[in-house]
């Protein structure tokens, strides 16, 4: 007879503990201000965004725990999250590496999208591009790194996929999480959205060469039309 029991993993019950420990109210459900204070107490978190923007940890705690519940509860009506789905928020945001810098990353890009519409537009680009040019950062004194506006120019011509000009988290993560290096992108090296143009035209179908038989159609010179007699107007 075939086992008829589910296991429950290490992680899943760790994780169904620290549910429990977040449901205040005991409905078997999260509430975001509940959701809350799990991101409360696990600082990794949001410490690292207070240490790499200078913000306090009031705002790094609001800011990670917006960006926790909307890739928790995602677009569905209720806001609120089971255990189910918060196993599954913590198991690929918090437990696995790469998740947590995503998640890193991802509060980051929220702590610059002032509206929380998903999407960074010129302005908001503007303050995220004041990193760069801090005199902590890395670039600063750099002299290959263009003024501002050209930056934006560029980050905007590389980057903006759609072309909308707005950039979503997906367009601007690699220049986030350092897999674009931005010395490359305003020296000139192709990005993902220029492969794709540059691998879409190589794709297209060249024109064929004019065969011989054309050729030798269009060499014929063509015959000229002999003009028709003229007609004598008869005299009454």
């Amino acid at each position: 007879m075939g086992n008829c029991c589910t296991t429950t993993s290490a992680d899943e019950k760790q994780s169904y503990e620290e549910f429990k420990k977040a449901d205040a109210d005991n409905d078997k459900v999260l509430s975001k201000d509940e959701l809350g204070s799990y991101i409360d107490s696990h600082a990794q978190l949001w410490a690292m965004l207070g240490v790499n923007l200078n913000l306090d940890e009031t705002q790094c705690r609001e800011i990670a725990t917006d960006v926790a519940f909307h890739l928790a509860v995602g677009e569905k009506e209720q806001r609120i999250l089971n255990k189910e789905e918060f196993h599954r928020f913590r198991e690929k945001y918090v437990i696995n590496p790469q998740g947590s810098q995503e998640f890193f990353h991802r509060t980051v890009f929220a702590a610059f999208d002032k509206d929380s519409n998903g999407v960074l537009d010129r302005k908001e680009l503007d303050h995220f591009l004041d990193i760069f040019y801090k005199a902590d950062s890395i670039f600063a004194g750099d002299k290959r790194l263009p003024k501002k506006r050209k930056l934006r120019k560029i980050v905007l011509d590389k980057l903006d996929a759609n072309n909308d000009g707005l950039l979503s988290f997906d367009e601007i993560r690699g220049l986030l999480s350092g897999n674009i290096d931005l010395m490359g992108l305003t020296a000139g090296e192709k990005t993902a959205k220029e492969k794709r143009t540059s691998d879409a035209a190589k794709k297209r179908p060249k024109a064929k060469p004019p065969s011989a038989d054309s050729k030798a159609k269009e060499s014929k010179p063509k015959k000229a039309k002999k003009p028709k007699p003229k007609q004598s107007k008869k005299k009454d």
